[in-house]
């Protein structure tokens, strides 16, 4: 299956991260973020982040040392 993305950005003004929002309601291609990061630079949003989906389960045993 193909990795879907998520593109998350900074509203105009803020530089917290718990501020940071989802740029579309859709997992998008990386040609759409591209074309979604353009659009939402000149409303001022800024600090993009890409989330990649590639739908594999997590591996929480990482996270917990023994």
């Amino acid at each position: 299956m193909k990795a879907e993305y998520i593109l998350w950005a900074l509203p105009k003004g803020s530089n917290d991260r718990m501020e940071e929002k989802p740029m579309t309601s859709m997992p998008l291609t990386m040609e759409q973020v591209e074309k979604v990061k353009q659009a939402a630079a000149k409303d001022g949003w800024h600090s993009f982040r890409v989330q990649t989906d590639d739908f594999s389960a997590p591996d929480f045993t990482k996270a917990v040392s023994l």
